[in-house]
C-alpha cells in the first residue's frame, strides 16, 4: 500500500485498490495455470492444491512445477515445507524487511489466526496492533477478518505461517517452544 494520501483519490473515484485477495487465483484459474504448465491433476487434487495455495500464484506455479518433475503425490503436504517456496520467502520477502518488522512476522505468524494480544502474549510486549496494521498495508500476506470482541483478527496466508514458523524452529529452538508455549497460555486463559 504506498504511503500517499489516497482518501482524496478514493473520493474523486480515481482510484482502485487492489489487494492481494484480488490477485488470488480463483479455482478456475488455478486449474489453467497449472495446465498451462503442461500438468494434469485429477479434480480432487486441483481443488487441494488451490485450498492450500489460498490461490497464491507463485505457490500455484511452484506447486505445479514440482507435480511435473516429480508426480503429484505427497505434493500438498510437500509444499508446505519446499524448498523453493521457503527460498522464494526468504529472498524476496523476509531479506527486503527491515530488522525490526523481520523479527515481529517470525514472531507474529505463531498462529494463522492471531489478534494483537496474542501476538503480544508471545512476544511479551505491547503495540502488535500496530505492527500488524502495518503488515496488512505492506501486504506481507496478511488480511483483517472480523472483529471479536475488543480485538481486531487477522489471518496469515497459512503457507507463509507454515513457512515462517519452520524458520522459527530452525533458529533459535528455546525461543520457538516458549513462544509456542506462551500461544498456548494465551488461548487457555480466553476458554
Amino acid at each position: 500500500m504506498p504511503r500517499l494520501r489516497l482518501q482524496r483519490l478514493r473520493l474523486d473515484d480515481r482510484l482502485e485498490l487492489i489487494a492481494h485477495r484480488d490477485l488470488a487465483f480463483t479455482p478456475e484459474e488455478t486449474a489453467a495455470a497449472v495446465s498451462a504448465l503442461d500438468v494434469h491433476l485429477p479434480a480432487g487434487d486441483l481443488q487441494s492444491l488451490h485450498d492450500v495455495t489460498q490461490g497464491w500464484p507463485a505457490a500455484v506455479r511452484m506447486a505445479a512445477l514440482a507435480a511435473r518433475a516429480g508426480g503429484s503425490d505427497k505434493l500438498l503436504v510437500g509444499l508446505r515445507h519446499d524448498d523453493a517456496l521457503a527460498d522464494y520467502l526468504t529472498t524476496e520477502v523476509l531479506s527486503r524487511l527491515d530488522e525490526e518488522i523481520r523479527s515481529f512476522v517470525l514472531v507474529a505468524t505463531i498462529d494463522e489466526l492471531v489478534c494483537p494480544s496474542l501476538v503480544d502474549a508471545v512476544r511479551g510486549e505491547g503495540h502488535a496492533g500496530g505492527m500488524l496494521e502495518r503488515c496488512v498495508a505492506d501486504g506481507l500476506f496478511l488480511t483483517r477478518e472480523a472483529t471479536s470482541g475488543t480485538d481486531q483478527w487477522y489471518r496469515w496466508h497459512s503457507l507463509f505461517a507454515a513457512q515462517m514458523r519452520d524458520r522459527r524452529w530452525a533458529g533459535d529452538v528455546a525461543a520457538a517452544r516458549s513462544g509456542e508455549l506462551r500461544a498456548a497460555q494465551w488461548w487457555r486463559s480466553i476458554d
